[in-house]
C-alpha cells in the first residue's frame, strides 16, 4: 500500500513515461494500482489500437467512473470499434450518457457490430448512422433513425426487440438494407397507428417474427431466397388476428422450414374450421409446432391437419407441447371419436413424412392420443415417432394399449418412448 501511494503522488509525465515503457497488458495493469493512475494508459503518446471491442454491462459504468473510462476509450485511442455493446441494466435515467457513448462511436467510425439490449423501460436511442454496420442488435428502446437516413449498407443481420419505433422508419429500416440476410423483429406499441410491414428482399435467408396487438398487416412481396421462418404470437391473440398470420404466411411458401407457436395456431381456427389453408408450401421439409391446447380446444385438430395436408413434401415433424389444466373425462373419447369419423377423409395424408419428434412436459392420453393416433393413421411412409418427456412424468397405462391397437399404413413405422435415460421400443403394426 505504502509503494501504491508513493507512485501516485509521481507527476503526471513521469507516470506517462513509466506506462509507455510497458506492454499495453502492463500498462493496463498499472493504471490500476490507484485511483490517481486510472485511465491514464489511454493517454499514452503513439498508442493505436485496433480493432477494439468494446462490451460493457451498463449497470457497472452507471457509475461515474465506468462512464469516464469508456467516454476515455472511445476519446484517446485510435483504430476503430469493429464490436460495441451496452446491455443489462441501463435505464432512461442514464440515456443521456449512452448517446454520447453512440455518438462517440460513429465519430470513430468502424463499427461492425452494435448491440443496445437488456435496458430497463424503453430507452430513447437516436441511432447514429454507422457506413460499415454489419450486425445490429437492438431491445427495450424506442429507436429513430438520423434525418436523411440512406440504410445501412453492409448490414447483414438486423434484431429489433420489443423496440418501439415508427412505421415509416420501419419500413426505411427495411427497405434501405439491401443485404440483409437475417431479419428477427418483435415490435412494441409505439402508441400511435399500428404496424403495417412489407417486406422485399432479394437476400433475406432467416425470418423470425413476432405477431402482437401492435401489428396490423404483414406482407411478404418478395423474397426468393428465404429459407427458414420462425413465427410467433402474444397470449392474448384472438381469432381476429387470422388474417395478419395468413398474409405473413402467404408470402411464405417457398421455405423449407417452418416454426410456429401455439398463440399463432390460435389464430387459424377459422382457417382450420374450413379444413383447408389457402397456401401451400410445397417446399416445406421441416415443420415445427409449440402447442398448449391440443385436447381442450377441438378446433386445434383441423388446424393441425390442414396445415399437414398444405405441405405434400414434409419429412419431419417436431411438437413441442406444454402442461395442461386437467381435461375433462370425456374429452378423449370426443376427440378419438373425431379422429376415427375424419380420418377416411384424411387417408393417405403424407407421402412423405418419415419422422415425428413429440417432445411434453406431461404426457398422457388425453392430451395427446388423438396428435399421435391420427399421425400413426396417416403417414404412409413413417419411419420412427419419437415422444420425450420430463422426469417425474406418469405415462398412463392405456395410453400404449391405445397406441398399439392402432392401425398403422407403414409396416415399418416404430413409436419410440423415452423416458429420462431409459429407451424403450415399441414396434405398431
Amino acid at each position: 500500500m505504502a509503494g501504491t501511494d508513493r507512485i501516485s503522488a509521481l507527476p503526471l509525465d513521469i507516470k506517462v513515461t513509466i506506462l509507455s515503457g510497458l506492454t499495453i497488458k502492463e500498462a493496463v495493469r498499472t493504471s490500476s494500482l490507484a485511483h490517481s493512475w486510472r485511465h491514464l494508459w489511454t493517454f499514452l503518446p503513439g498508442l493505436e489500437v485496433g480493432p477494439l471491442s468494446v462490451d460493457q454491462n451498463a449497470s457497472r459504468f452507471a457509475d461515474s467512473r465506468w462512464f469516464d473510462l469508456l467516454h476515455h476509450l472511445l476519446t484517446s485511442l485510435r483504430g476503430p470499434f469493429l464490436y460495441f455493446a451496452i446491455c443489462n441494466g441501463f435505464g432512461a435515467d442514464q440515456s443521456g450518457r449512452l448517446q454520447i457513448l453512440l455518438d462517440l462511436a460513429f465519430q470513430r467510425g468502424g463499427v461492425e457490430v452494435l448491440a443496445i439490449r437488456d435496458l430497463h423501460g424503453q430507452v430513447a436511442v437516436h441511432l447514429p448512422y454507422f457506413h460499415a454496420l454489419e450486425v445490429l442488435h437492438l431491445s427495450d428502446c424506442d429507436l429513430s433513425l438520423p434525418p436523411g437516413f440512406q440504410g445501412f449498407n453492409k448490414l447483414l443481420i438486423l434484431e429489433l426487440l420489443q423496440v418501439c419505433i415508427s412505421n415509416n422508419d420501419l419500413q426505411l429500416l427495411i427497405d434501405t438494407s439491401k443485404q440483409l440476410s437475417i431479419f428477427k423483429c418483435y415490435l412494441a406499441s409505439d402508441g400511435d397507428d399500428p404496424y403495417s410491414v412489407t417486406i422485399r428482399s432479394q437476400t433475406l435467408t432467416n425470418l423470425e417474427f413476432g405477431i402482437y396487438e401492435a401489428i396490423e398487416r404483414v406482407r411478404i412481396d418478395s423474397a426468393p431466397r428465404l429459407e427458414e421462418v420462425h413465427i410467433t404470437g402474444a397470449d392474448n391473440l384472438s381469432e381476429e388476428f387470422a388474417p395478419v398470420t395468413l398474409g405473413l404466411l402467404s408470402g411464405i411458401t417457398m421455405v423449407s422450414y417452418l416454426e410456429l407457436t401455439c398463440d399463432v395456431l390460435k389464430t387459424l381456427s377459422p382457417v382450420g374450421a374450413r379444413c383447408s389453408l389457402p397456401v401451400t408450401f410445397n417446399n416445406l421439409r421441416c415443420l415445427k409446432l409449440s402447442m398448449s391446447t391440443l385436447a381442450v380446444e377441438k378446433g386445434m385438430y383441423d388446424v393441425f391437419t390442414c396445415l399437414l395436408r398444405s405441405a405434400p413434401l414434409l419429412e419431419k415433424l417436431h411438437i413441442r407441447s406444454f402442461d395442461l389444466e386437467p381435461s375433462p373425462s370425456e374429452s378423449h373419447a370426443i376427440l378419438l371419436s373425431e379422429c376415427v369419423k375424419k380420418q377416411d377423409g384424411f387417408r393417405c395424408l403424407n407421402q412423405s413424412l418419415t419422422s415425428v419428434t413429440i417432445k411434453m412436459s406431461k404426457l398422457d392420453v388425453i392430451t395427446s392420443i388423438w396428435m399421435i393416433h391420427f399421425l400413426l393413421l396417416n403417414a404412409n411412409v413413417l419411419k420412427l415417432m419419437m415422444i420425450e418427456y420430463n422426469k417425474g412424468c406418469e405415462v398412463e397405462p392405456n395410453m400404449i394399449e391405445e397406441l398399439c391397437k392402432a392401425k398403422v399404413t407403414s409396416s415399418d413405422a416404430k413409436l419410440v418412448i423415452w423416458r429420462c435415460k431409459e429407451k424403450v421400443k415399441i414396434n405398431v403394426k
